[in-house]
């Protein structure tokens, strides 16, 4: 961006004063990454992308900003929760908020660098299958017994979670007990 710059300059005794201002223009590279913020069910996984800005958000629009996803050492914090590899992929394990970091080398400053954060909430999803409520679980052998399943995608404990994700199974499966 462009900036003025104004300096002051005085006497000890303040018995006069002097103004000068000159112009200036630097830049400010960037990094941002996205998505974020983004919250998704363990075991489930992530792409994020890292974008480099040479002349950072207040440069001149024309200047091409670059996806260095694959460029940036990325990171998670703490860990345990989510990993990330060396191209932005994050993958939940346990349920919790981490900060996912990309940090990028710039080309020819002398090992200078910028850094962007991104959070990612990481939910704990479960799905149960469990003999239907108006069956009998115990089966002679030639019978069938129905089964339901029950996901619950954002570890909420109630049938279906917070936000219903209807499933469907058209597969039947015919197996006597002793063949399990």
């Amino acid at each position: 961006g462009s900036y003025t710059w104004r300096v002051k300059a005085c006497t000890p005794a303040d018995q006069g004063c002097s103004d000068w201002s000159a112009g200036a223009t630097f830049k400010v590279p960037s990094l941002v990454i996205k998505p974020s913020p983004v919250t998704i069910s363990a075991p489930l996984s992530q792409q994020f992308t890292a974008t480099y800005d040479p002349d950072g958000p207040l440069g001149p629009a024309a200047v091409a900003k670059e996806n260095i996803k694959e460029q940036a050492t990325w990171s998670v914090s703490p860990v345990g929760i989510a990993t990330i590899d060396n191209k932005g992929m994050a993958v939940c394990q346990e349920a919790g908020g981490v900060k996912i970091k990309a940090v990028y080398t710039i080309p020819n400053a002398s090992g200078a660098s910028v850094e962007a954060t991104a959070d990612l909430t990481c939910l704990k999803s479960t799905f149960v299958i469990a003999p239907a409520p108006e069956s009998n679980p115990t089966k002679k052998a030639g019978e069938f017994q129905q089964f339901h399943g029950i996901y619950d995608p954002d570890g909420s404990g109630t049938a279906f979670g917070s936000n219903p994700s209807p499933w469907s199974s058209t597969t039947t499966r015919n197996r006597s007990w002793d063949s399990l």
